[in-house]
């Protein structure tokens, strides 16, 4: 018999499965809720686009839609037609709804791509179950999925922030602005 020593995998236990999803959770959880925050405060840039006084009547109109790249389509639109005059706040939005466009299919790879953990010898790692041919897991592939995690809700996160202050540059057009710089991957 050899010296060699054989060493089996063992799958790990839920517990311990969970203790190593747990940062990949949050920062999925941060993507979800900046995302959502982007688009509520889109939706509040919509408002003000309209010049109705009473909210709700915005709200009724861009919450009749069910898609957010309809929504944001809608308000690229109403902000073409609107903000003739102001040609310096038109294209800081329609440069956040690229944004928004740019990182909405990465935003949808991370929330909606099957993963897997793959077992190392140091431990799970979390990673695209790419395997089948999943066209959204396909791109995740060889990436350092809690970086880009990350750095997706991040982006998102200053957006959202940025919009804010565009609001009030629509109400008061004396109002100042600049645009934020947007994240990079793995800079925090």
């Amino acid at each position: 018999m050899s010296d060699e020593v054989k060493v089996m995998a063992s799958i790990p236990s839920w517990d311990a499965l969970d203790k190593r999803f747990e940062p990949y959770a949050i920062q999925l959880g941060w993507l979800a809720y900046s995302w959502n925050k982007l688009h509520e405060r889109l939706s509040d840039i919509f408002w003000a686009l309209t010049g109705i006084q009473n909210g709700y009547i915005p709200a009724a109109i861009w919450n009749a839609v069910k898609n957010d790249r309809t929504q944001r389509e809608m308000l690229k639109g109403l902000a073409s037609a609107t903000l003739t005059d102001r040609k310096d706040l038109l294209e800081e939005i329609l440069w956040v709804l690229k944004q928004a466009d740019k990182f909405e299919d990465k935003r949808n790879d991370a929330l909606h791509s099957p993963l897997i953990f793959m077992i190392e010898k140091d431990g799970p790692r979390l990673s695209s179950s790419h395997h089948m041919g999943n066209p959204r897991a396909l791109k995740l592939k060889d990436k350092d999925l809690l970086n880009e995690f990350k750095w997706y809700g991040e982006t998102a996160n200053v957006l959202a922030s940025y919009l804010p202050t565009l609001t009030r540059c629509i109400r008061s057009p004396n109002h100042p602005f600049e645009r934020p710089t947007l994240p990079a991957l793995g800079v925090s």
